[in-house]
């Protein structure tokens, strides 16, 4: 008898809620890709964008702080920026007697100069030749006219002093001083009083050499000249718009006695 062929067991087909298991695992599965794609896509890009936009504000307030100004301090040894304009000034000739008493005010002592003396007549010839001597040299701080050919405003004075004294068997004691120590050893002199070698002193501190004098109505002034860069002689009219002015002079002084010494 012929043998009975087996029946193949039949596989059951998934139930209602398998299936709608197995949905929803799937759509959860596209949703969290979903999800993740646009955050990469939109969020992260927005992120560096903003982020970008931030740096280029911090550094765009970094570029618009100002800088600070830079304060310059005063020096007593450079003069005046107006002095360039008075090489086109026309002089002024006619100066009444008051004006010239009112300019020279602060150089009235009442007698109270006995610790300043003029050296004499030669020494006053000395001063000219070596303001002559050192006319023209370039403006340089610290630098002694002696040793190189450049000078700043209390060197040049001491020099000039010092050498002078040299030349008539004298010495200036303290060979060289800043322009401090020397408004600190100056008196007050009267304007019928003043020969080379007297300072012009500025309300400000600035100081100049009385050289080439004549008369107090026709004398000349040496100084090392920030603005020009260079040691300076100006004459009588130049020294009416600035130095002479009320506002700026201070008088006329003289080096204590003790100072230059034979």
């Amino acid at each position: 008898m012929p043998k009975k062929r087996k029946k193949k067991p039949v596989k059951k087909k998934a139930g209602f809620f398998a299936k709608l298991f197995d949905l929803f695992t799937a759509l959860m599965i596209l949703l969290i890709a979903a999800g993740t794609g646009y955050y990469f896509i939109f969020y992260d890009g927005k992120d560096a964008v903003e982020k970008e936009i931030v740096m280029s504000e911090r550094e765009l307030s970094v570029r618009e702080i100002p800088e600070e100004p830079v304060i310059h301090e005063f020096d007593p040894s450079a003069d005046e920026e107006e002095m360039r304009r008075l090489h086109d000034y026309d002089p002024i000739r006619e100066q009444s007697e008051e004006y010239l008493s009112m300019i020279t005010g602060g150089g009235r002592t009442d007698n109270k100069h006995s610790s300043a003396h003029a050296p004499g007549k030669s020494f006053e010839r000395s001063i000219d030749k070596w303001a002559n001597e050192y006319e023209g040299y370039i403006v340089r701080l610290g630098a002694d006219p002696d040793r190189v050919k450049a000078a700043d405003n209390s060197h040049l004075m001491c020099a000039i002093w010092r050498n002078s004294a040299k030349d008539n068997g004298m010495n200036f004691k303290p060979g060289y001083m800043q322009t401090e120590a020397i408004l600190n050893n100056i008196v007050p002199i009267q304007r019928n009083e003043v020969k080379n070698g007297d300072l012009i002193v500025l309300q400000n501190g600035m100081i100049g050499m009385v050289v080439r004098f004549k008369s107090i109505n026709d004398h000349s002034l040496i100084y090392a000249s920030g603005t020009e860069n260079k040691v300076v002689i100006i004459g009588y009219d130049r020294l009416l718009h600035y130095w002479l002015k009320p506002d700026n002079f201070k008088g006329y002084y003289r080096l204590k006695k003790h100072l230059i010494i034979k």
